[in-house]
């Protein structure tokens, strides 16, 4: 997410301007009134004044309105840069290194904006009123006896009686006539003109107003003249949305009515796209939103399966949303979820909302109902529609359901299945290869007309290795020649300046980046005792190879723990906080803070499908593991493996530990071997250490340790430094010994510092001899 925006959402404007020392003569619960901090002249001393729940701020008299960031420029008298650096200071240190590079501004128009909120929002409060009122006597009618709403749950919603036009600029002009000219310029009407006496307002996801939905109240009125909207209206956010902060399952609609009258009947998690379908845009507030999970309960009309199969489409491609689908027909033989609710009260849509399909099984259902399985053609045609639908699948379990239902509908084996479907997906990605190497050699044609031949040969070098790596995958071998090879070797070799580094830098574990001049290719084994701190060792790397490495991907596979587990361990890692601590809201504002940023990095990492955690109930097997990373060659990649020993590798069924450990560390080495990258993994050690003999452990005490040691490229054994003062510190020394180093030509051992709370490490001496050491 954008910096600004951060910035917006998690900053309150009342703790900013007390902050900032402005004075207020009037406090309530939603507003706070005073002199406007520009210093011009104020009668009753009320003409400026914040809007706490909207986080915005609005002065009646000079104009000047806008949100926390502009309240900051306006009091300090700064500009917008240093008005962000301010707030980060103040409210987000852990953002203030990231402002260094920053290129955002504030939007345009956005004073403006602001204004008209303000404004809106008195119209809205003056519309509920008279809503009940002699005035909103018709609005109100149709409500009760054509929409069969109850008064009493009206009252709950944001509905207002919209008076004419004249009459709501005349009543705002009375208010406030400083902003006379801003009022009279203010969009009222759409294109149906000033005939809708009913509205309600559609709010951002912060709540802020941006403008007037309304609705005729004609029940006679034909299809295309009964809505229309205030001119300029922003509809980025899903309807509703802001009344679903803490949600973490939504119900997405078509209609309005739905979102609107809905939560007062006790259904709070409703929003609705409105007139029109899901968007990218939507998703910007889904994931600011922290949304798991969507029920997508679209309209029983002509095109309501069909937007709801764009919209699955969309939430699987663009996000990494637990996607759920209630079938419009189900809605029998109302045309959307307001006609069931009508007739059948809110019961009929929860008990619909409560046995949702996911995405994928209503999409399967969907194929095998448009084709005749009994005709080969069509047999074929289904199939292939079925193995496009199970691109989309990221959970394994529901993977494995997948095919057991395809197999049983088709009738044959789920291996056959699961093998058609390794072929199909072989051909799709060999057939969007050859389109990424026609693309190159566009690429490579446009820069060899330009004559830029040193252009030319970066992007041959760069192109050549990234899809000689897609293209081994299918042959399971390279298919160069040793003279090619080393040409190609040579010359992406000539590309490394002295003085580069080899591999991925590291900032935090700097002595460990120099040691190994950057963690390279290969396969690295982090030995260690029990409770020693493997895990929070793989943690502290891998946030350190992403915040050091922008253009690196990182999967990491948690066999060991859950994903709940490991997830408070990499937000612990960020935030600093204990990790049992961020298990819960925080007492200290500035600590919440904290821990929200952490969410926040790993929610942006995710989506932009920097960082993937998944543990041993989304993969079981090393064929599965195997089948990720295929998907992602090519790519920049790291991967972690923490607990192997618990990844199913199948086979040997009559063999035992010992060949289950050989089939590991043979398959690790062709993972390595294949797609060109490191892969860090975690291992037991055998013998625990003895405080009282003084031994430490090596690389001979892994578990295994003849055929792992032999195909690792590095081995790190992580011990106490002090075992018998060890479990009594809160911060012990732990020493990280280079057992076997094939990435570089060091040896030798450091020392860190194990912070146990917060379960991350430090780098504490310099590296230092081996020599003596043991």
């Amino acid at each position: 997410m954008d910096l600004k925006e951060i910035l917006k959402d998690s900053v309150n404007i009342k703790d900013a301007a007390d902050r900032l020392g402005i004075q207020f003569t009037t406090n309530t619960a939603d507003y706070q009134l005073g002199n406007c901090p520009t210093g011009h002249p104020s009668d009753g001393g009320k003409c400026f004044g914040i809007n706490i729940p909207q986080n915005y701020f609005h002065c009646f008299s000079c104009e000047i309105a806008g949100d926390v960031i502009r309240l900051v420029e306006i009091a300090k008298q700064c500009d917008f840069k240093e008005a962000l650096r301010w707030l980060a200071e103040n409210f987000r240190p852990d953002l203030v290194s990231k402002l260094e590079n920053y290129k955002g501004s504030r939007d345009e128009g956005e004073d403006q904006y602001y204004r008209y909120a303000a404004l809106y929002e008195l119209l809205f409060e003056q519309g509920k009123k008279l809503l009940f009122e002699p005035d909103g006597a018709d609005a109100l009618a149709y409500l009760v006896n054509e929409r069969r709403y109850a008064p009493d749950k009206i009252k709950q919603t944001d509905l207002i009686y919209f008076p004419e036009d004249k009459e709501i600029r005349n009543y705002l002009s009375q208010a406030h006539p400083a902003m006379k000219e801003i009022i009279d310029a203010m969009p009222l009407q759409g294109y149906q003109g000033d005939k809708f006496r009913l509205a309600f307002p559609y709010r951002d996801r912060r709540g802020v107003i941006t403008g007037f939905v309304k609705r005729s109240i004609d029940p006679n009125a034909p299809k295309n003249e009964r809505w229309d909207s205030t001119k300029g209206l922003r509809k980025h956010d899903l309807f509703g949305l802001h009344n679903c902060k803490g949600k973490e399952t939504l119900v997405i609609v078509e209609g309005y009515p739905d979102a609107l009258y809905f939560p007062a009947l006790g259904m709070d998690n409703v929003v609705a796209v409105g007139q029109g379908q899901l968007s990218k845009k939507h998703l910007e507030g889904l994931r600011a939103f922290g949304v798991k999970r969507v029920i997508l309960a679209f309209d029983n009309d002509n095109v309501g399966p069909e937007n709801t199969e764009k919209a699955v489409k969309l939430l699987e491609d663009e996000s990494d949303i637990d996607v759920y689908v209630i079938d419009p027909p189900l809605l029998g033989a109302h045309k959307d979820p307001d006609e069931l609710v009508k007739a059948g009260g809110i019961d009929a849509f929860r008990k619909l909302v409560e046995n949702p399909q996911k995405a994928f099984e209503w999409k399967f259902d969907k194929i095998i109902a448009k084709y005749d399985l009994t005709n080969s053609m069509q047999r074929d045609q289904a199939l292939y529609e079925l193995f496009d639908n199970a691109e989309g699948i990221r959970n394994a379990i529901d993977k494995d359901l997948y095919s057991q239902r395809a197999a049983k509908e088709f009738g044959f084996s789920e291996e056959a299945f699961e093998e058609a479907f390794a072929k199909y997906r072989e051909k799709k990605a060999r057939e969007q290869l050859s389109k990424e190497y026609k693309k190159t050699l566009r690429k490579s044609e446009q820069l060899l007309a330009e004559g830029d031949l040193e252009g030319l040969q970066h992007h041959l070098s760069d192109s050549n290795h990234s899809l000689r790596v897609k293209l081994d995958k299918f042959n399971g071998k390279s298919t160069q020649s040793l003279a090619d090879f080393l040409s190609e070797k040579q010359e992406r070799e000539k590309l490394i300046n002295p003085g580069d580094l080899l591999g991925y830098r590291l900032g935090h574990f700097k002595n460990v980046c120099e040691n190994l001049e950057g963690i390279q290719s290969g396969l690295y084994i982090l030995a260690a005792d029990t409770n020693v701190g493997k895990t929070a060792f793989v943690v502290s790397l891998c946030l350190d190879m992403l915040e050091s490495n922008p253009e690196l991907n990182a999967l990491y596979f948690s066999l060991d723990d859950n994903k709940k587990v490991i997830s408070n361990r990499f937000l612990s890692a960020i935030s600093g906080l204990g990790i049992n601590k961020v298990k819960h809201k925080q007492k200290i504002i500035a600590d919440q803070n904290e821990l929200d940023s952490a969410y926040e990095k790993l929610i942006e990492w995710s989506n932009q499908k920097r960082l993937d955690i998944l543990d041993i109930s989304e993969v079981m097997e090393f064929d599965t593991v195997e089948s990720i990373i295929r998907e992602r060659s090519g790519e920049k990649l790291v991967v972690f493996m923490d607990g192997l020993f618990n990844l199913d590798v199948g086979g040997n069924e009559n063999g035992g530990i010992r060949e289950e450990n050989i089939d590991r560390a043979n398959k690790l080495k062709q993972i390595v071997d294949i797609y060109d990258i490191p892969v860090i993994t975690t291992g037991e050690i055998r013998k625990a250490q003895s405080s009282k003999k003084k031994r430490v452990p090596t690389k001979d005490d892994l578990m295994e340790t003849g055929k792992f040691a032999y195909n690792a490229n590095l081995v790190w054994v992580l011990y106490p430094d002090d075992a018998e003062k060890f479990r009594m510190e809160d911060e012990p020394v732990i020493v990280l010994s280079y057992e076997k180093n094939k990435i570089s030509g060091f040896k030798g051992h450091q020392k860190l510092t194990f912070m146990r709370k917060q379960g991350r490490f430090e780098e504490v001496v310099d590296l230092s001899s081996a020599a003596g050491f043991h």
